[in-house]
């Protein structure tokens, strides 16, 4: 019969602390064979013990988190509140006020699309890209720098298409 891994018995206690050493192990650096060799089990059920408790870790940031995305709403609602009466009295920095508490409640919760950015060439056109394999820019000459700055400051000041 399996035993508990919540730690309220002894034998759960105990596996409690060997998968609490394994993961301290791997955070350190060890892998999984060294884990099972100083734990006295393979190395598949090291790999088995540190994901069980890194899904335990992930899950528990997951309730964190939308712990907090809860209270940051919260906070942002008392806020628009406030903001509002300022907007209903045609105060221009309630508007304001409120124009900042949207903003961030539309990051909060990923409403806004990200913007994408497409670079283009000379007219619009595609950028052109000569590979070239094993450059070894210590022979260089003068004029081969001077070119590969020129070239480098036109892509990075090469202006962009946001849609």
């Amino acid at each position: 019969m399996a035993h508990s891994t919540t730690g309220t018995d002894a034998k759960g206690l105990i596996a409690r602390m060997r998968a609490d050493q394994c993961l301290q192990l791997r955070l350190g650096g060890a892998d999984y064979k060294q884990i099972g060799k100083v734990m006295k089990f393979t190395p598949q059920r090291a790999h088995q013990i540190i994901t069980r408790e890194l899904k335990k870790l992930n899950e528990k940031l997951a309730e964190s988190a939308t712990d907090v995305t809860q209270l940051e709403m919260a906070r942002l609602d008392t806020l628009w509140m406030h903001a509002m009466k300022a907007v209903s009295a045609g105060d221009v920095a309630g508007i304001n006020a409120a124009l900042r508490v949207m903003g961030r409640r539309a990051t909060l919760l990923g409403l806004d699309a990200p913007a994408r950015t497409i670079h283009t060439g000379e007219g619009g056109g595609a950028i052109e890209l000569e590979l070239t394999k094993n450059v070894n820019f210590e022979n260089l000459t003068e004029e081969q720098v001077k070119e590969l700055g020129s070239t480098l400051r036109t892509i990075i000041e090469s202006p962009s298409v946001s849609d």
